[in-house]
């Protein structure tokens, strides 16, 4: 099978959900927009659940009255939203990183599960899609009771763009039905479905738009239209196409057929308001159900509508760093009254300890005095679990903690076996965690092990800084402002530390104060800052040490707005973040096609063509449009995308790594800059997982099949790792564009349920290439990363006799 990249052209004609990102993406502004889309139906049902979370659990029963939806569309009601949540001091960035997490891993539905025609409710496939449903709503449930809150909100997103595509994509409408089907989330049959001999649609000719709108010849039983990539669309003779986007009068095209009403231009796009008001109550609904199931403090959990972040160390605690592990207990023991009183305070305290050859126990606590107490308990003896991966520790910390959390990783950098960072950087951008690395230089560090983490640093968008541990003040005031950046600052500037000296970053108008760290590998380094009016400022660090300087500055006045530039004597890695309450994020999705069009989700290919980039704004009313710049790991502007109104930017990835820059453009005439920090490596190797969604009953094993395609110039010989799959890594020779076919066999033993109907498994797919045949040596010149939704169930999917639109044969 060879795998050719998409035609972006195909994506955006060929619709095949409500309209769920890429062209057709919108946020929710205003009653006056008369077209819906996945990711507008379901941030609107979350402000209207968070509406009735608020009136139920604080007696906040001023907001209904403000609150509208019309079509699956409503106003922007972030700011309302947090405003409340502001008074019960409650940070709002929490309900938003919740709301994005099931709003966004909505619209990823396409890309993961494109091909499967029962995950859409397409093809008459209504059985299946209806267990594929259920098979989600109790993977939801289970991932909440074992406190999985990131994973419960995944699946949630994935649930609801196939309940919201039954709407679109079946007649539920043309039948008359306005109002949800009370058995597609209840684990029961869909009543009165056409069978395969029963003739469904008539065909048309696509200028014909009243034939095209009167093609269905079933008015008492239900069925989806038949997609398929390409056309002609091979379906059974007398039965729905799906079809595509139609501009009436005069599109004669056989695109026009069908009965979706993904949009306002689809074939029933006359109908596409009424779908989407119906997947909008549908989904109020199944937010309802979920509360129900579930306790109100675990529902507002998942919502993100209480506080909810944790503070992580993870030490290396081997005897010979004692008094690294001193200084951490010296620390921490002065950080109690700061922390405990800042207005973000953790929630949950996290403590991983390891060594080179050994982790755990993992240690989740509540109370900061028990935080302190597990340290002043570490010693190297205790630990529990056998490790050859020297980053185990660091990933079932990540496992455990909430999202956007702070993560220290104190270590000296010791040589050790070669392992692969891809399930911990997966792991690190599935959670938005923010990761620094503090090395302690001992005479066993080794520099490969320093490079290594330093590469990962960068990768992730966190600082490696060289700690003085003598220096427990300085330490521990940066441990506190680390935590104060957590919450309510934006990054606008994140450059790694190799050969770079000077730069730029943009103030705006939004912004009240900023903080600038930056790191150097020499004690000597200077800075220099200049101001937009070109004055160099005389700047005193707020914090300094021989390897760290942070400087503060508050913006005050309108000549600080503006274009300011920096100079470092020395290299140095730089980042800036802004506090401001104008909170913006930009996402990159690279997505590729095989040889039958079948959409599937991967990292950036190196010089790929048609990647996307979604951009989402906390206060979306207020934001006009963005652009995007792509820009590498020294500062340079490897592509530069005008604005676009849609907030998607269709980009070239570039053959250098990169940082994505946005501008938002605001209806006041002024302009936002944010820059997200995660790097994204482009790669020269792909890896398609087949026959997803992957699931199997407990107790059974499972062949997963793959293909695995060698892009590069040259022979790679690459390296395949399986989160709690492989004991032992699979190798590849694989010649330049050639592909590589395998399968591997999962145990559902090692993923036991307790109590529970289906467990839900983010497996991570990791793969590093080489360049020498030698296994394990040399550097790696590509890597792989892909997260797969794997799902254990108990048995299959019994679904129950249904009650809604039933005897109507």
């Amino acid at each position: 099978m060879l795998i050719a990249v998409i035609d972006i052209g195909m994506l955006f004609s060929n619709v095949t959900c409500f309209k769920t990102g890429v062209k057709f993406f919108g946020q929710p502004t205003s009653l006056d927009i008369t077209e819906s889309n996945h990711y507008v139906i379901t941030t609107c049902a979350l402000y209207r659940i968070a509406i009735t979370y608020l009136q139920h659990v604080h007696d906040h029963n001023d907001l209904d009255a403000k609150f509208q939806a019309a079509g699956g569309n409503c106003g922007d009601f972030h700011t309302i939203i947090a405003r409340e949540l502001e008074e019960l001091d409650i940070n709002p960035i929490f309900f938003r990183l919740a709301r994005e997490e099931i709003a966004l891993a909505n619209i990823m539905t396409d890309l993961i599960y494109d091909p499967v025609s029962y995950t859409h409710f397409d093809n008459e496939e209504f059985e299946n899609g209806v267990k594929f449903v259920t098979m989600l709503s109790q993977a939801v449930q289970s991932s909440m009771a074992r406190l999985e809150w990131t994973q419960a909100r995944m699946v949630f997103g994935f649930m609801l763009h196939s309940m919201q595509d039954f709407y679109s994509h079946s007649n539920w409408i043309e039948l008359g039905m306005r109002e949800p089907n009370k058995d597609l989330t209840a684990g029961r049959r869909l009543g009165s479905v056409a069978d395969e001999n029963t003739k469904t649609c008539k065909t048309c000719l696509g200028s014909d738009e009243d034939c095209v709108r009167n093609n269905l010849r079933v008015d008492n039983y239900l069925t989806s239209g038949y997609f398929a990539h390409f056309y002609p669309v091979k379906k059974p003779p007398g039965k729905c196409h799906h079809g595509y986007l139609c501009y009436f009068p005069g599109d004669n095209n056989e695109y026009c057929e069908g009965i979706s009403k993904d949009g306002l231009h689809a074939p029933h796009g006359h109908l596409h308001q009424e779908a989407a008001s119906v997947a909008y109550n549908a989904t109020v609904k199944v937010l309802n159900e979920l509360w129900t199931s579930t306790s109100t403090n675990a529902f507002g959990r998942f919502l993100g509508l209480t506080n909810a972040s944790s503070l992580v160390f993870v030490i290396d605690v081997s005897n010979r760093l004692q008094s690294l592990v001193d200084m951490i207990e010296v620390v921490t023991s002065k950080l109690v009254d700061s922390v405990t009183d800042l207005p973000n305070n953790p929630t949950n305290y996290i403590v991983s300890p390891f060594n080179g050859s050994h982790w755990g126990p993992l240690h989740v606590v509540t109370k900061f005095s028990d935080f302190l107490d597990v340290i002043e308990a570490l010693n190297e003896d205790e630990l529990q679990q056998s490790s050859d991966h020297y980053y185990d520790a660091l990933n079932e910390a990540l496992k455990a903690c909430e999202s956007q959390s702070l993560v220290f990783f104190f270590t000296d950098a010791p040589s050790n076996k070669p392992c692969s960072q891809g399930p911990t950087r997966a792991l690190a951008r599935l959670k938005q965690a923010n990761i620094d690395v503090l090395f302690v230089n001992t005479s066993k560090s080794d520099i490969h092990t320093i490079n290594e983490l330093t590469d990962f640093a960068d990768s992730i968008g966190g600082l490696f800084i060289n700690m003085n541990i003598t220096q427990r003040t300085m330490n521990q005031e940066f441990i506190y402002r680390r935590l104060e950046e957590a919450f309510g600052y934006e990054c606008i500037l994140f450059t790694s530390m190799a050969n770079h000296h000077s730069g730029t970053f943009m103030i705006d108008r939004t912004t009240t104060s900023l903080r600038i760290n930056v790191v150097s590998s020499s004690p000597s380094l200077i800075f220099r800052l200049i101001d937009p009016v070109g004055s160099t400022l005389r700047l005193t660090p707020s914090l300094e040490s021989n390897y760290l300087q942070i400087f503060t500055i508050d913006v005050t006045n309108k000549s600080d707005i503006g274009q300011w530039n920096y100079q470092c004597s020395e290299d140095c890695a730089i980042e800036v973040n802004v506090k401001s309450e104008f909170r913006c994020r930009t996402q990159l999705y690279a997505q590729l096609s095989n040889d039958l069009g079948e959409i599937v989700a991967t990292p950036p290919l190196f010089n790929q063509t048609g990647a996307i980039t979604i951009t989402t704004c906390d206060k979306s009313s207020e934001a006009l449009n963005s652009s995007v710049e792509l820009i590498s790991t020294d500062g340079e502007i490897l592509f530069n995308y005008s604005a676009t109104d849609t907030f998607v930017e269709t980009i070239s990835v570039p053959s250098k790594s990169f940082r994505v820059r946005t501008c938002i453009g605001r209806r006041d005439g002024t302009l936002v800059y944010r820059e997200e920090r995660t790097l994204f490596e482009t790669t020269q190797i792909t890896m398609i997982i087949d026959n997803q969604p992957l699931a199997a009953i407990s107790g059974k094993r499972l062949n997963v099949t793959y293909t695995i395609q060698n892009y590069a110039a040259e022979s790679l010989y690459i390296q395949l790792d399986i989160n709690d799959v492989l004991k032992n890594a699979k190798w590849y020779s694989i010649m330049s564009g050639a592909i590589r076919n395998d399968f591997v066999t999962i145990d559902t033993d090692q993923y036991p349920l307790k109590n529970e109907t289906v467990r839900f498994i983010p497996l991570i797919f990791t793969l590093q290439a080489f360049n020498n045949e030698k296994i394990g040596s040399g550097s790696i010149v590509f890597r792989h990363e892909q997260i797969v939704p794997f799902f254990v169930q108990n048995s299959e999917v019994h679904l129950e006799a249904p009650t809604h639109l039933v005897d109507t044969k």
